[in-house]
């Protein structure tokens, strides 16, 4: 058995040699380690150069010296330069169209501050474009600057598409600025058109009244005369003068109504009516007109016909007025028919009515009826010569069919008559009204011609049975004279003045019972004259105030009875007109006495 002191050595080398072993297989797993991690960095780096290659940017990184030492494939595809081309260059900055913000960007750098900003740059071939550019300081761990990484967008498109937009902002602006001015001109010219209107209204009622008043003197007075002895050739030359007249009235009515018509004037009541009552004065309004040219005119009134409809009872008779008088008009000898009758069984509350004007007259031909309807024309210049008339007639009874939401048409030949046809939409009440009739089929009118008109027939006193104190009050003194010799006839004395002044004046001596008010007066018109007179009146001396007027116009007769007037007649005067309105005047003031 060896010694101690001969093992010693033996034990100090195995002690060694198992040292150096562990060392080295710790050195061997380090280097594994070591070679995995490389190989892990070298795949990260890997990865991040993939990364950046594929970026859409253009990627660069130089030193603080600003030498270049990599671009991505982005970089060399936007700028042309590779790493040693760009290195090669004169200086630096040939990325900078602007050499100033290179300079700029290149001092921040120095300064150790970032820069970005929007700036034009260029590429390889000269071509110069506009980017975003962000130059980013690279910094080791303790901090100190090491290089520069440099990112740069091509922002093209985006300015492109920024043109575009503040182009269309532009373009916008001046389109708003023009539609403005449209806008504008438009109202200007709406204004003037309104201007112009009030203007022309304005001008047609001033006309109206200028042109009524000594045409009340002219149809008043030969209503007048007719009443006295007169032999045939009187009653003739009598007879020209007030068919002269009631012609001149008819074109001024025509002549105001489409002026209405065409400025939107026009508002259709609703009200209750009978259509038997609509057709039946229609015939009577025209019966004499027929009868001095020997035609018949009779009417026929379906059954069917709702005994109460709701409209505009005035309009749809001057409608049927204008193709009935058309009708005797263009006959010269046969007869006119005015018939009416239901187009269906009722929808709910309105239902459809048919009129039907036929007549045995000259015809219209066929090319020529589409000028039936227009406005200021007739169907040749000779009828304007031989017939006469404005031509405003069916224009105007078209525009109030369509209104009423109603069409006419007609049906004609040359030399073979004609026949109108309207239909209107009306409403339909399960009323009824005490003082109509019902509709009912009415007995044909049959109208023979006479050499020439009778004579009037004698006038009923009033005075009689409706005691009245009168007041006229008109500045025309042929008016006053027209107004004061028809009451006359119905047996009153009539005290006169002319102005509304003067009226309140007299009112206020001696209370009236009934007082015939013209509206334009001077000093005091006679709307304000109504009006001082019912802030005077007590209830035992409230007036019956019929307003006497030129004025031709809807709101003529709003703005008289809202001044205090209990009635509205126009000039010319009709005595059959003022009767009426007497007779509703006593009855009135007879109700009122009754309540006191």
């Amino acid at each position: 058995m060896p010694s101690p002191s001969t093992l010693a050595p033996w034990l100090l080398a195995a002690a060694l040699a198992c040292a150096l072993g562990i060392t080295v297989v710790r050195a061997r797993a380090r280097a594994r380690r070591q070679a995995a991690e490389l190989a892990a960095t070298a795949a990260k780096l890997k990865r991040l150069v993939q990364a950046v290659d594929s970026a859409s940017d253009a990627i660069g990184i130089g030193d603080m010296d600003s030498n270049s030492l990599f671009h991505n494939k982005s970089h060399i595809d936007l700028f042309g330069y590779t790493v040693e081309h760009l290195n090669a260059a004169e200086e630096p900055a040939a990325l900078f169209a602007d050499k100033a913000v290179a300079r700029l960007i290149h001092q921040s750098i120095r300064e150790g501050r970032s820069w970005h900003g929007e700036t034009d740059i260029k590429d390889k071939s000269g071509r110069v474009f506009p980017a975003f550019v962000r130059a980013d300081i690279i910094r080791d761990d303790a901090g100190t600057p090491t290089g520069i990484f440099g990112v740069f967008t091509d922002i093209t498109e985006r300015r492109r598409q920024e043109n575009a937009i503040r182009a269309s902002e532009e373009n916008l602006r001046r389109a708003n600025l023009e539609l403005q001015a449209a806008v504008e001109e438009a109202r200007r010219l709406a204004r003037a058109a309104e201007a112009a209107n009030a203007a022309k209204s304005a001008f047609l009622a001033t006309m109206s009244h200028e042109i009524r008043t000594p045409l009340n003197g002219v149809i008043g007075m030969t209503q007048l005369l007719g009443d006295t002895p007169l032999n045939d050739d009187q009653r003739d030359c009598l007879r020209t003068i007030k068919l002269s007249g009631e012609a001149l009235l008819i074109i001024i009515n025509d002549t105001l109504d489409y002026s209405k018509i065409e400025a939107g004037q026009v508002d259709l009541r609703r009200q209750p009516f009978h259509v038997v009552d609509c057709v039946e004065e229609t015939i009577a309004i025209l019966a004499d007109r027929a009868r001095a040219k020997g035609l018949l005119l009779d009417h026929r009134i379906d059954s069917a016909i709702p005994p109460l409809v709701i409209g505009d009872a005035a309009r749809l008779r001057q409608i049927l007025v204008n193709l009935v008088s058309n009708a005797i008009k263009f006959t010269e000898q046969g007869s006119i028919n005015l018939e009416a009758q239901l187009a269906a069984a009722p929808t709910g509350d309105r239902c459809q009515l048919i009129f039907r004007v036929r007549d045995t007259g000259i015809g219209i031909a066929r090319e020529k009826q589409g000028r039936l309807f227009q406005r200021f024309s007739q169907i040749d210049d000779s009828n304007t010569r031989r017939y006469g008339g404005t031509g405003l007639g069916l224009a105007i009874s078209k525009r109030l069919a369509e209104l009423m939401d109603g069409t006419i048409t007609v049906e004609s030949e040359a030399g073979r008559g004609a026949t109108f046809t309207v239909v209107i939409t009306v409403g339909v009440s399960g009323a009824t009204l005490p003082h109509l009739k019902p509709a009912e089929p009415s007995k044909p009118q049959i109208e023979i011609a006479s050499p020439s008109p009778a004579p009037t027939a004698a006038v009923e006193r009033l005075a009689g049975r409706m005691p009245l104190r009168v007041l006229i009050s008109d500045d025309n003194p042929v008016n006053q004279r027209v107004a004061a010799l028809t009451m006359k006839r119905f047996g009153y004395d009539c005290d006169l003045t002319d102005d509304g002044a003067k009226a309140v004046a007299a009112h206020t001596r001696a209370p009236y019972d009934l007082i015939l008010m013209d509206v334009h007066m001077p000093v005091m018109d006679g709307l304000e004259a109504t009006r001082r007179i019912r802030a005077l009146s007590g209830a035992s001396h409230c007036p019956w105030i019929v307003a006497i007027t030129a004025g031709a116009f809807e709101e003529d007769r709003l703005n008289a009875l809202a001044a205090g007037m209990n009635d509205f007649l126009n000039k010319p005067l009709h005595a059959e007109l003022l009767k009426e309105s007497i007779t509703r005047g006593h009855q009135a003031l007879q109700a009122i006495a009754a309540r006191l």
